[in-house]
């Protein structure tokens, strides 16, 4: 919605922010100078730190690996003690903190809303890379998200969105036959998730684990968008 409304306002450029961070005042400027050096540019993002460790880099930069259908990041967990200084190419940015070329969502069009959440942006900016525009991490643009607040790690609801888009990214982003060694490394990761569930003390293991197996078959099933399932409902 909030990209709609911009491009109605005939913004140059949007930024994309969650409400679970915080900005740096100088963030979005130097995001804007990036953009105004390079035409070729189409995303910008900023470097993510964590709001409880705030030198400690949550995400600066990521790769597809199309063997796995995994974005496997750069910097994870690396404190900042200066060394990053050149924009760093990467194949998504993070929608806590990015700046995206308004002429890119004219000509991709919006996020794909079967997603709902997760997954989301890392789709959108590989359709981006495929039309061979450029996306950088910026390492003067500074953000601090307050990791998991939307939904919270490991809740029901976060495991059903992950499983379930999971899949989707994987059937979008993965060419044969690669696709389905990508598949095959979920469904081990996931079982082994599912059994570790189901032999742990944790309070809600049974609602956890049907989150998991919902997930999955909704995915068969292509039940996309917002969830319909009632624990879902309960707990966001």
């Amino acid at each position: 919605l909030g990209i709609d409304h911009a491009m109605k306002k005939g913004a140059k450029y949007i930024f994309i922010q969650n409400n679970d961070t915080e900005i740096d005042p100088a963030c979005l400027g130097k995001l804007v100078d990036a953009m105004e050096e390079n035409e070729n540019l189409g995303i910008a993002g900023a470097t993510i730190y964590y709001h409880g460790d705030p030198e400690r880099i949550w995400f600066n930069g990521a790769r597809l690996n199309e063997r796995t259908g995994d974005m496997e990041t750069y910097s994870f967990k690396t404190v900042d003690n200066g060394q990053f200084t050149e924009l760093i190419e990467s194949d998504y940015a993070p929608g806590c903190g990015m700046l995206v070329r308004s002429s890119i969502v004219r000509e991709i069009g919006g996020i794909d809303t079967r997603y709902f959440i997760y997954f989301e942006e890392s789709d959108w900016c590989l359709k981006v890379r495929k039309l061979g525009y450029e996306i950088v991490i910026h390492p003067g643009a500074k953000v601090w998200h307050k990791i998991s607040l939307a939904f919270g790690k490991e809740t029901p609801t976060y495991l059903y969105y992950t499983v379930r888009n999971n899949f989707l990214f994987i059937k979008k982003n993965v060419p044969l036959p690669a696709r389905w060694r990508a598949y095959t490394r979920c469904l081990k990761r996931y079982g082994s998730q599912l059994r570790w569930l189901v032999r742990g003390n944790d309070d809600e293991k049974w609602l956890k684990a049907r989150a998991i197996c919902t997930g999955f078959l909704d995915f068969l099933f292509s039940r996309f968008g917002r969830g319909k399932a009632q624990f879902l409902l309960s707990n966001s």
